[in-house]
């Protein structure tokens, strides 16, 4: 959203529940309307089906058959053809942020940081898609451009950043520490390691757990919710993270990352840059205990420089993937734009 409203869009963000304190500041100064409030809520009580509502919803707020070019961009795997049908259908174009391949759609623009193409056959729009797949698409924040400054500490015990994202389902979190400990009572395997930073995310209800386990664990600190990972990132050697949104931030720093499997949705991800050497991964959390993240983590501190190198030598993201987009945007009709952003941010207990 700040992209575009750098580029002069009128954007407004509508989301079906409500946001936590921890996210106001991320949205802080855009239009904010949420489905709850609309008249169309009672449509659920007269048995309209989850999609239609929520697409009845959003036409509600943002209107039907606008005059000027209004572009509705979408980012949740529980909306699909179906919703995007009826968005268009009333007048606005749709964009699509989508990491899987196997789903319908109904959109003029697809966008996903995986080099893997979108199948054109699973897609109802009139025309052909446009698509806007690899890493120079990533939505990264610029507070997480590579900095020379911060590349490594240099020789010594290295630093590790611990963190799985907002809610940590799998908790992995909490493997990661078992690991730590196993690494600090044997000397062989835990003399690379230096201090640890844990973060738990603002959705994870294992938080009081954490604190606990960590406790009795030497040099960790867990945060809270921090309101960013950059400046912890900054300072780490190492980054032990799931396939999502943090551990391209973390490559795009140029961090080493251990990576974890924790939804679907990041197979195709942590496959590629598998494949391209950019990062090791553990496998699906299934098939994972603290035993072989202390295992890996020895390994890669023990071999620490040359994966390093590695990573440095081979930069994949950077933070201009907001710009380029909206570019593509610009590039059509130029018209009177307004950008509406769905984006629904649930929080299970």
């Amino acid at each position: 959203m700040r992209q575009l409203r750098i580029d002069a869009f009128d954007v407004r963000l509508v989301s079906r529940y409500r946001f936590g304190k921890e996210i106001e500041p991320l949205i802080k100064g855009v239009p904010t309307s949420w489905l709850e409030d609309t008249p169309v809520v009672m449509g659920q009580r007269l048995g309209l089906e989850n999609e239609v509502w929520d697409a009845e919803g959003t036409l509600s707020i943002i209107g039907r058959y606008p005059t000027g070019l209004s572009w509705v961009i979408v980012d949740h795997y529980g909306l699909s053809e179906r919703w995007e049908r009826i968005i268009r259908e009333a007048g606005h174009r749709v964009l699509v942020i989508d990491d899987f391949r196997n789903r319908g759609h109904f959109a003029d623009i697809l966008v996903s940081d995986t080099n893997t193409p979108f199948d054109s056959t699973l897609n109802g729009c009139p025309g052909r898609a446009q698509e806007l797949v690899g890493a120079q698409f990533a939505l990264v924040d610029p507070e997480f451009a590579f900095s020379e400054e911060t590349s490594s500490s240099g020789g010594g015990k290295k630093r590790l950043l611990v963190s799985y994202g907002g809610c940590d389902p799998t908790d992995e979190t909490t493997k990661a520490l078992e690991a730590v400990r196993l690494l600090r009572h044997k000397e062989q395997l835990g003399k690379w390691l230096g201090r640890v930073d844990v973060v738990v995310g603002h959705a994870n209800t294992r938080a009081d757990d954490v604190i606990r386990v960590a406790k009795g664990i030497e040099g960790v600190t867990v945060h809270i919710a921090p309101g960013s990972l950059e400046p912890l990132m900054r300072k780490a050697d190492l980054f032990l993270t799931a396939g999502g949104n943090s551990m391209v931030e973390g490559l795009t720093m140029l961090k080493p990352c251990l990576v974890t499997l924790t939804g679907n949705n990041q197979a195709l991800l942590v496959a590629q840059l598998l494949e391209q050497r950019a990062i090791l991964s553990l496998g699906d959390h299934a098939m994972v205990g603290p035993l072989d993240v202390a295992n890996a983590v020895n390994k890669i501190l023990s071999e620490y420089e040359q994966f390093a190198n590695n990573i440095r030598a081979n930069p994949i993201f950077d933070h201009f993937g907001a710009c380029r987009i909206s570019t593509t945007i610009q590039s059509l009709p130029k018209l009177k734009a307004s950008i509406y952003k769905h984006s629904e941010i649930i929080v299970k207990s």
